[in-house]
């Protein structure tokens, strides 16, 4: 079960970066596609400077998304500002704080983009706004679902720096492969201490 769950959070995190890329290039391309059309045939992408504006607000949300998985939320690497001992009471702290305000935000969105559902207000081209605005209660509720394991006491930056630090305590257990390894060394100790 745990690794059916740990395949679909790979899965899901590569939608995640996948969606970005292709926001962020289609906010690239958007204004560069309108100036073109513009000089070429007179004729701009129609509403592109909302669209724009709209992709803006899923880029953030994607962001923050992004930056919670990876344990980089500004707010919650303040932590390894403050003494080692303090380091996971603080975590603790943060990611609960951080996920109970999420879920907060997650829900009054919902609200939000509910009352746009019933408004029926169209954003361009037939795009129903309230489509464009569910990335509201969706990014907050991703965000609030990536601190909430987290309040476990450790973050993916700690279990990272932890496992290299096993795996250079293992590498230095082993036997060096070549027979000649630390000889350079013990001679030039020999050589100083002439």
């Amino acid at each position: 079960m745990i690794g059916l769950l740990r395949r679909a959070g790979t899965g899901l995190g590569r939608a995640e970066a996948g969606l970005s890329i292709l926001v962020l290039a289609a906010m690239a391309v958007l204004p560069i596609l309108e100036i073109i059309l513009r000089k070429t045939i007179r004729v701009g992408v129609p509403g592109s400077i909302l669209i724009v504006q709209h992709l803006t607000l899923l880029i953030a949300f994607l962001g923050a998304a992004l930056a919670a998985r990876e344990g980089k939320l500004l707010a919650l690497s303040t932590a390894s500002f403050v003494p080692e001992r303090l380091r996971g009471r603080l975590r603790l702290f943060g990611h609960a704080a951080g996920a109970g305000v999420s879920a907060w935000l997650a829900v009054a969105a919902l609200d939000f983009v509910r009352s746009e559902m019933e408004a029926g207000r169209i954003l361009v081209l037939g795009v129903p706004l309230w489509v464009v605005l569910s990335i509201l209660p969706i990014g907050s509720a991703a965000i609030a679902l990536r601190l909430a394991p987290a309040e476990r006491g450790e973050d993916r930056q700690t279990r990272e720096r932890r496992g290299g630090e096993e795996h250079e305590a293992r590498s230095e257990e082993r036997a060096p492969l070549d027979p000649g390894h630390g000889r350079e060394e013990s001679g030039e100790r020999e050589a100083s201490s002439r």
